[in-house]
């Protein structure tokens, strides 16, 4: 394993239903990044961009690969996040932004993942920023259930926040 980590534009989607609940996904694998480690843990849908591809049109991919949406409006961008992590024995430098994607709740159809995609992702479910409070998962960003309130009031930021790990 290379120490020079390998930099990974990223985006994720922050799949927010009529219930506020929002779309998330459980990924096994053993990772590190600060003081996190573990071997499992829920992010919101999204991956790397692709060569020549904007983060909108990534996301709007990733919705499709991941869950089947089609369609989806993607957002304004509202979180930044950058985080050094070790993943399947790699380091990567991810450079994360995170777009909002209203959305009526829907049955995720996975038929699109790449291979990859079905290994790693084991899961998915519809969480309340509650029951994200109340859980003793790992959730990606930590503070996700603290930073979820002002999106589900619709309060988005001028410009995006940079949150932590």
């Amino acid at each position: 394993m290379s120490d020079t980590p390998i930099v990974r534009p990223t985006v994720r989607v922050l799949v927010i239903d009529e219930r506020d609940a929002v779309l998330l996904f459980r990924h096994e694998g053993v990772f590190s990044a600060g003081d996190m480690q573990g071997l499992a843990l829920w992010a919101p849908p999204g991956g790397g961009l692709k060569q020549g591809e904007s983060h909108e049109e990534a996301a709007a991919r990733e919705l499709w690969e991941e869950t089947a949406l089609e369609d989806a409006v993607i957002g304004p961008c509202v979180w930044l996040r950058d985080i050094v992590l070790t993943w399947g024995g790699h380091v990567y430098d991810a450079r994360e932004r995170y777009h909002v994607c209203r959305a009526s709740s829907f049955e995720v159809d996975t038929a699109n993942q790449e291979e990859a995609e079905r290994r790693e992702i084991t899961a998915h479910r519809w969480w309340r920023a509650g029951e994200i409070e109340a859980a003793a998962e790992v959730f990606v960003p930590r503070d996700l259930a603290g930073l979820l309130p002002p999106l589900l009031r619709g309060e988005y930021p001028d410009e995006p926040i940079v949150v932590g790990l």
